[in-house]
């Protein structure tokens, strides 16, 4: 089913060889690229000595060359083909834990013989968010640049976040993106369609349970952006790692000559370095650095009481789809999910949430220190357990606000507690000992979370 130029574009590099260890390189690069196709069951490739003289191969470890002679080779691709069909089901875990839900997916693996994969896929949360989606990926698309990979998405989410800020969010994506063969380097295009669903009171279907300036985000938004992200990750395991590094970038451009009706930039980073405390040491030194801005490009600013850090929105400045948010089980421990930042008043009517809604802002840093330790019971240890002490600080503003406010009103927690690496993402149970926090701020010292993302 395959097309042999798909074979033939990742020997290339084999292919330009000048020495047995330069095609031997190439050949090996060769095959992992095969692989990481995710077509094949099983990919072998083999050498062998052309002999012009009788018209036979043989093998190329029993060829005797001088060094200034040249002789031909025939490689030799042996490839076991997956199945067209592909179905899957998992279950999923987001927002630290405080909402899992099931995922299916149906997919068309290889089905023209360009390595091109089609998926269909729905989720369903526990909480009512739901998600249908539909992509295609193709690799090797030829560039006037460099061959590059292909994903095209779109997808229909709702994200129940009646929890923390009294609203629905209903979001109608289409986005195409390229990368290049390592996937470090990414740039895309997004044409988003986001509607604010504000929460009815269960009484009067004529009022709402938000806060005011929920009610004035409660229109659809439709946003058109171009991004680009890079990553880089040399650390030994995701979600336990022991050793090595982890950057990433992510930049985003919305509004301007690409229509819509949000416009701003969007910069956010990542860099994490992990190491043994000391040579040879089984306790573990984590330091996490993470940093967002985003830039509204329109008119209307928050309007912010500094004091109780209560805000406002006016004129649109940025949507609330957009924002930054803070807190949560395996970023700023000690605070609720979401629960650090810029807040209705509680005394604003129709509030939901315990607290007032929480608004998000357009500046944020994060401050990670964690030490991973074996635990004293063997038992504990053969389970991949171990204990941690942290340290978390952080911030989160809206635009505007001085740099002195940005950093002198840091929250910051202390702590211990259990970890566990599994394959759905990093599980923690900790317990906190917040050392500075806001009135306004949601705060909970006991914390059980899982995800991806952790500091």
């Amino acid at each position: 089913r395959t097309n042999p130029s798909v074979i033939e574009q990742h020997l290339q590099e084999a292919y330009a060889g000048t020495t047995v260890n330069e095609v031997s390189l190439g050949l090996m690069k060769g095959l992992n690229k095969l692989k990481k196709l995710e077509i094949f069951d099983a990919v072998e490739i083999t050498c062998e000595d052309v002999d012009t003289n009788n018209n036979k191969t043989t093998n190329i470890n029993d060829t005797m060359v001088n060094d200034n002679e040249y002789f031909l080779t025939d490689v030799v691709v042996n490839v076991r083909e997956k199945g067209i069909l592909n179905m899957k089901a998992e279950t999923f875990i987001e927002g630290g834990g405080s909402e899992g839900g099931v995922e299916s997916t149906l997919g068309l693996r290889n089905p023209l013989g360009s390595g091109e994969q089609i998926r269909a896929g729905i989720s369903y949360g526990s909480k009512s968010s739901n998600s249908y989606t539909l992509s295609l990926s193709k690799p090797y698309v030829y560039t006037p640049i460099m061959p590059l990979n292909l994903n095209i998405c779109v997808d229909e989410q709702t994200h129940n976040r009646v929890a923390f800020s009294s609203y629905d969010e209903l979001l109608k994506n289409a986005l195409i993106s390229f990368s290049d063969e390592s996937g470090r380097h990414s740039f895309g295009y997004i044409s988003s369609w986001r509607d604010i669903i504000p929460v009815k009171n269960k009484g009067n279907p004529y009022l709402y349970d938000c806060s005011s300036a929920i009610m004035q985000q409660a229109s659809p938004s439709f946003k058109s952006s171009i991004n680009y992200s890079y990553t880089s990750d040399s650390r030994d395991d995701m979600m336990g790692p022991r050793s090595g590094r982890l950057f990433k970038f992510r930049t985003e451009l919305a509004g301007l000559a690409l229509g819509g009706d949000v416009s701003f930039s969007k910069t956010e980073f990542t860099y994490q370095a992990v190491n043994p405390l000391f040579p040879n040491w089984p306790i573990i030194l984590g330091l996490t650095f993470k940093g967002g801005l985003l830039c509204p490009l329109n008119i209307g600013l928050f309007n912010s009481d500094s004091k109780a850090n209560h805000s406002t929105i006016t004129d649109c400045s940025s949507h609330i789809s957009d924002r930054f948010f803070l807190g949560g089980a395996l970023t700023m421990r000690g605070f609720e999910y979401k629960g650090v930042g810029p807040r209705s008043h509680e005394s604003d009517v129709g509030a939901s949430s315990s607290g007032g809604d929480s608004l998000g802002g357009d500046m944020t840093w994060q401050f990670g220190a964690n030490l991973a330790f074996p635990l004293p019971s063997g038992l504990l240890n053969a389970a991949g357990i171990k204990g941690q002490l942290f340290l978390n600080a952080g911030n989160l503003t809206e635009w505007g606000a001085s740099m002195r406010t940005v950093c002198r009103g840091a929250r910051v927690s202390v702590g211990t507690g259990l970890m566990l690496p599994t394959p759905i993402g990093r599980l923690e149970a900790t317990w906190s000992w917040i050392l500075r926090a806001n009135n306004s701020d949601q705060k909970k010292r006991f914390q059980l979370g899982v995800g991806m993302d952790f500091i």
